[in-house]
């Protein structure tokens, strides 16, 4: 038998002299020199591509944007200048690699990389922050076989009063978005609110769900349907450049000479979304209750990331600027959800999104991600760079998607009914849709099992390339037949519209196909695991701890095999009265 080290890259060949080793001073120093480095390169940032001079303090200034910077190391060596950059806290290096893949410094577009830290070969490899937050399987197994819980209702509650966000933490979500709109305030002379939507809102999110705001003006609210038409320059006008924009819009002028909304509102996106990234680092420097923030300008709404510590857990962080038809959509699924009255369709969202979650259907495409990374970002884009999920596009599922399947599925049941028959005929218009509707209370009677194998075969059955799933309308539509209806008859819809492996068209912002950017591999993983989902639901009605053993498909083959082989035995036993079958040729044995 042999035994190796990979820290200590030894090798021993007995029990007792391993047991030896790892008690031993030089295991354990080089474990604790491995620990050091590892946490040294997640903390760190490596920076090439240096096409001009650069200075220490520019980049330590540019840097510091995304979070406090402990050290810079440069090499300045002609054509080979690279940069180490190491902030404070490690969430800040992290979010910073896995949004960018480039940064416009001075004058160079620097290409952002891992810190490789080598220590005597080891491999190490950097986790996103949704892998490290990621709520899994066996976590879940682990739990429930813990509780003692041993039917579907009592199993599902101890998952709500472990996963679900109580009321408590809700409300310290609210707060802290209070205490950041009443540091925002100062920098701009049109009121404003900061607003919490998304899973933070409707109930139906977990502890470690996502944080979503969304930063309005009063004057918004009053007149929604205006701000969408406000131009936006694509680029700075008079001949100014970024940088002269950077020297107008810093913290310090505008806390002497506040920003209005209609200055605010003409300005590009991205200028906007840096805006604000300045302001988050300002309440960083004073509250210090902020890591990671960096600006997205390149997503579908763009944003501002970062994170923030409630109740000492992190809470990734999504601030968007007038995003009213984002809020409005995550309304809907609210509303739905308090109008169903007995909570069943509360609990089936929520389960829903949790088996999702942990079968691995929020996560990308593991075969994307090892392709080649898309081409890199225009010459001229400053302090704010192709985002990574530009070079790796989210091709998994949404939690937004899945809700409106959960939808869909049930106006096939006739127990929603079409979205177009609850929209009001004067409704106000965001960005040019209705938003506004009616609903009537409604019950569901069917148990949760039932309704979720019923959900499981809907989707194995229903989602298809060649079909979309409309809930503004409660039907199906062929491609033909919704390109004659849709696309062909409005302008928007026509440029908007993608049509995809999934087709899912949003009930409120009908030229979006929420499911537009679900991979191959992710369809192929719901439908098996649907599939098997189904059966296990059969085979165990009051048990859902079998779905979530869904993660090895070869040992559920395996396992599928070897019951059909027991199956098959049991069944000849039967009709040989109880006697095991013969072998063919065999001759039965008679007095």
């Amino acid at each position: 038998m042999e035994f190796k080290c990979d820290i200590c890259r030894v090798l021993v060949h007995s029990q007792a002299h391993w047991d030896d080793h790892l008690k031993g001073k030089v295991h354990n120093q080089n474990t604790e020199l491995r620990a050091t480095a590892d946490r040294l390169m997640n903390r760190s940032v490596y920076l090439n591509n240096f096409t001009k001079p650069i200075d220490d303090s520019e980049l330590t200034r540019t840097m510091g944007q995304f979070g406090e910077v402990d050290r810079v190391i440069m090499d300045k060596s002609g054509s080979g200048a690279f940069a180490i950059v190491e902030f404070k806290e490690e969430d800040a290096a992290q979010n910073l690699l896995n949004s960018f893949e480039r940064l416009r410094i001075g004058k160079c577009n620097v290409r952002i990389h891992p810190r490789r830290v080598d220590f005597e070969g080891v491999a190490t490899f950097c986790r996103s922050l949704s892998e490290q937050s990621e709520i899994n399987s066996e976590e879940v197994l682990n739990f429930l076989n813990a509780s003692g819980a041993s039917d579907f209702g009592s199993q599902l509650n101890a998952l709500i009063s472990k996963l679900s966000l109580t009321p408590n933490k809700i409300n310290e979500r609210a707060e802290f978005t209070q205490q950041l709109k009443t540091f925002v305030q100062p920098y701009f002379v049109s009121p404003l609110q900061i607003r919490v939507f998304g899973s933070s809102s409707t109930g139906l999110g977990f502890v470690n769900s996502d944080l979503d705001l969304n930063l309005v003006f009063d004057e918004d609210l009053i007149n929604c349907g205006d701000f969408a038409r406000i131009p936006s320059v694509s680029s700075p006008e008079n001949g100014s450049t970024l940088d002269d924009i950077d020297q107008q819009l810093t913290p310090e002028k505008l806390k002497r000479s506040p920003i209005d909304r209609d200055t605010f509102n003409r300005l590009p996106k991205i200028d906007r979304v840096r805006l604000l990234n300045r302001l988050i680092n300002e309440f960083r420097k004073e509250k210090g209750s902020v890591t990671a923030h960096v600006p997205i300008p390149d997503a579908r709404t763009p944003v501002v990331r970062f994170l923030t510590r409630l109740s000492s857990a992190r809470v990734s962080c999504e601030l968007s600027v007038q995003n009213l038809l984002g809020e409005c959509k995550a309304n809907l699924i609210r509303d739905l959800v308090r109008a169903e009255t007995t909570g069943t369709l509360w609990r089936l969202i929520f389960f829903f999104k949790l088996w999702a979650s942990c079968n691995g259907l929020f996560s990308p495409d593991p075969q994307l991600a090892e392709k080649k990374k898309a081409a890199e970002g225009e010459e001229g884009t400053t302090a704010t760079s192709k985002q990574r999920s530009t070079a790796h596009p989210k091709t998994h599922w949404n939690s937004y998607a899945l809700s409106l399947l959960v939808v869909a599925f049930l106006q096939q049941k006739n127990r929603i009914p079409p979205i177009q028959l609850l929209l009001r005929h004067n409704s106000r218009l965001v960005e040019g849709w209705p938003i506004e509707y009616d609903l009537s209370f409604f019950a569901l009677d069917e148990g949760l099992p039932t309704l979720l194998k019923g959900l499981f075969t809907f989707l194995y059955q229903q989602i298809k390339e060649s079909r979309v799933i409309a809930p503004r309308d409660g039907r199906m539509f062929g491609l033909d037949e919704f390109k004659s209806l849709y696309v062909d008859e409005d302008k928007r819809i026509e440029k908007k519209w993608r049509f995809s492996l999934v087709n899912i068209q949003d009930p409120l912002e009908f030229s979006h196909n929420v499911a537009a950017n679900v991979g191959k591999q992710s369809l192929a993983s719901l439908r098996w695991k649907v599939m098997y989902g189904i059966a296990m639901l059969k085979r165990s009605p009051n048990d859902f701890r079998p779905l979530f053993r869904l993660n090895d498909p070869e040992q559920l083959k395996e396992e599928r095999r070897a019951e059909k082989a027991q199956n098959q035995a049991l069944r000849q036993q039967q009709n040989h009265g109880g006697r095991p079958g013969r072998r063919k040729g065999e001759k039965m044995e008679t007095d």
